[in-house]
């Protein structure tokens, strides 16, 4: 190719004309991208774990465990039986974590606000 012929500027190869280009055509920039996409959901993944730890150490301990009977306020109805159903639940509306959910006795399910006896009491239990 002749000097000033427009094959020497980077025109004209079979490439494009992206020789030299940090966006041009090369071998590897496919296998490029599929390490950069997994390092992403890689560094994703790990970061949402150790969030999920310091979530966990940053939570209080709840006095109640799973399957753990138990009496609830239900206000002006008075207080409910029922049974520890599932812990640190998300409640129906987005963003607003509860210590219990409690599925009493006659089928509902009920969400216990707060750890704090006049919500939530353990279920007395005589031995006979």
């Amino acid at each position: 190719v002749a000097q000033g012929d427009y094959r020497s500027e980077g025109y004209g190869y079979d490439d494009g004309g992206y020789r030299g280009y940090a966006g041009g055509r090369d071998d590897n920039v496919e296998r490029g991208w599929g390490r950069l996409l997994v390092a992403g959901v890689g560094g994703y993944l790990l970061g949402a774990k150790i969030h999920t730890r310091r979530l966990k150490k940053s939570m209080p301990r709840l006095r109640f465990r799973v399957k753990q009977r138990v009496k609830c306020n239900m206000g002006s109805e008075g207080w409910a039986k029922g049974t520890v159903f599932k812990l640190w639940s998300e409640a129906e509306e987005r963003g607003h974590w509860m210590p219990y959910v409690v599925r009493l006795d006659d089928g509902r399910k009920i969400y216990a606000p707060n750890d704090d006896d006049k919500i939530i009491r353990a279920e007395k239990t005589y031995k006979v």
